[in-house]
């Protein structure tokens, strides 16, 4: 995939963000909107692995049928081929923010007032995924998948500091590539997902249990 390519004859491509696991992230323009997005891509090759194509389907899925103004917009998914490889494509919105990891990393640091009111409006969205029918568990939540944006001007990864001491305004849920569903546990599928060092140890001890648990039924 090269910068300046268009794909669908509509997404821009400006830059790429990550690319890992065979899953690739570009930030595009969408030429119908004028709109930023982001744009994900997983592709068949030596790093494919059809559990990843599994998450990633679910997520368009999630992201087509929620609606919080703190989660990320669904906006296209389809198969293309790019650079003669069959690919997996989803489109969202693109939020204007830094990632909390960042802005740790940078040097902001918080009051006991700020961590309680990121923890409270983190609950909130959580909240909201919980109460759908099926509840969605995201499974992932960390640093790096909570953009934030301060209360004068927002802050760029360029320019962290120019809000270091600024109210948090805005608190952001994203990365859905490891969520899952109620019904989908229920159904008997085990998928240990998620970062180490965020993964409650009683997940693994569940999931070890429930495993051990069907092959002595089997």
């Amino acid at each position: 995939m090269k910068l300046n390519s268009t794909l669908q004859s509509r997404y821009l491509i400006q830059s790429e963000m990550s690319n890992k696991g065979g899953r690739r992230t570009f930030l595009a323009q969408d030429q119908q909107s004028q709109e930023t997005v982001i744009i994900k891509i997983i592709q068949f090759g030596a790093e494919f692995e059809w559990v990843n194509l599994k998450l990633f389907e679910r997520e368009a899925e999630i992201l087509q049928n929620v609606d919080h103004p703190a989660i990320p917009k669904y906006k296209d998914y389809f198969e293309t081929e790019i650079d003669g490889v069959h690919s997996f494509v989803l489109v969202q919105t693109h939020i204007e923010a830094i990632s909390l990891e960042f802005a740790i990393r940078s040097g902001r640091t918080f009051s006991k007032a700020e961590v309680l009111e990121l923890a409270e409006r983190l609950l909130e969205i959580l909240k909201y995924l919980h109460e759908q029918a099926p509840p969605i568990v995201h499974r992932d939540i960390k640093p790096s998948n909570i953009p934030i944006t301060y209360a004068d001007n927002g802050s760029t990864e360029e320019d962290p500091d120019s809000n270091s001491n600024s109210r948090i305004n805005d608190i952001y849920l994203i990365d859905f590539g490891s969520v899952h569903t109620v019904a989908s546990q229920e159904s008997g599928t085990i998928t240990i997902v998620g970062s180490y060092g965020y993964i409650p140890q009683g997940y693994f001890i569940l999931n070890i249990r429930l495993s051990v648990s069907r092959l002595n039924w089997q």
